[in-house]
């Protein structure tokens, strides 16, 4: 990709873009899922695949029993120096079951 002209711009959009690869590569997910990586977003249903190329890889993950696992994004301190997620993703075998996030 780095031949291609539109890939030499920073504000380049595109073929050079890793989501819209992950999106163009994956056709046969639901149009609102291919949506939701195109826009940087989580959405209930999406493999966890997708929630990387929306997000990128997360700052901390938490396996549970049973297939349940979570996410974690933009840890910061609160108020009594206990870190906080701003962004949190819950999975049941590889698939978003629940998310949050705090801005």
């Amino acid at each position: 990709m780095a031949d291609n002209p539109e890939c030499r711009s920073v504000l380049a959009w595109g073929p050079c873009d890793a989501r819209y690869t992950y999106v163009k590569s994956h056709s046969y997910l639901e149009t609102r899922i291919r949506n939701a990586v195109l826009n940087e977003q989580v959405a209930v249903g999406m493999p966890a695949a997708a929630v990387l190329a929306s997000w990128g890889a997360p700052d901390k993950r938490r396996l549970s029993s049973g297939g349940a696992e979570e996410w974690t994004w933009g840890h910061y301190p609160d108020k009594r120096g206990h870190f906080q997620a701003s962004e949190t993703v819950h999975f049941q075998n590889g698939v978003v079951t629940s998310w949050s996030a705090r801005r």
